[in-house]
């Protein structure tokens, strides 16, 4: 069975060109400079553009062609809530999503904690990983023409550093080309 991506088809035939290298995004130029762009996954759709005419008239045509309801400003979009919610926009990055040789564990001989500084121990990781998508949001996986179709194959392991279980988180990836085939991470 075969499903007809009707939205995609007329965002091209509106004037917009696919991106070479993000399937799912479409671009509307004017000439050098972007005036619409428009990022497409099944079923949502994020619109965003400099133009508030152009974006006004590009929601009416979208409208009149498919059944949609127009949510607003963004807050939420395919599963992953806008830093802004966090008030993290404007926070420091930082290149790692937990700090270097911290260990997390639910076991041991530890002191009753203090629900208060719990929660507040919490939610500095959760900043720190969200310092770290702040970093990370220009990453992305760019798939081109190889020269030679080479196996290479990678793998790591922590060696049993949970000190819950004492078991060892390991994963690997396999690519051939560009093309990363196979891959795992499992304790």
């Amino acid at each position: 069975m075969v499903y007809r991506l009707k939205k995609a088809f007329y965002l091209v035939s509106l004037g917009f060109n696919k991106s070479v290298s993000e399937p799912t995004l479409y671009v509307k130029k004017n000439q050098a400079e972007i005036q619409l762009i428009v990022s497409l996954y099944v079923d949502d759709l994020l619109v965003t553009g400099g133009d508030q005419d152009m974006l006004a008239e590009f929601k009416a045509k979208m409208k009149d062609m498919f059944e949609m309801s127009n949510l607003g400003l963004m807050t939420y979009f395919l599963g992953m809530e806008v830093l802004s919610k966090f008030s993290m926009e404007n926070c420091k990055p930082t290149s790692t999503p937990i700090a270097v040789g911290m260990k997390l564990s639910s076991q041991g001989d530890h002191e009753p904690v203090n629900e208060s500084i719990y929660m507040s121990l919490t939610f500095k990781q959760r900043k720190k990983v969200l310092r770290y998508i702040k970093g990370t949001l220009d990453y992305g996986v760019l798939f081109n023409k190889a020269e030679s179709l080479k196996l290479r194959g990678y793998t790591d392991s922590d060696w049993a550093s949970s000190s819950d279980d004492m078991k060892s988180t390991s994963g690997y990836a396999f690519t051939l080309g560009s093309t990363m085939f196979c891959w795992s991470s499992r304790k």
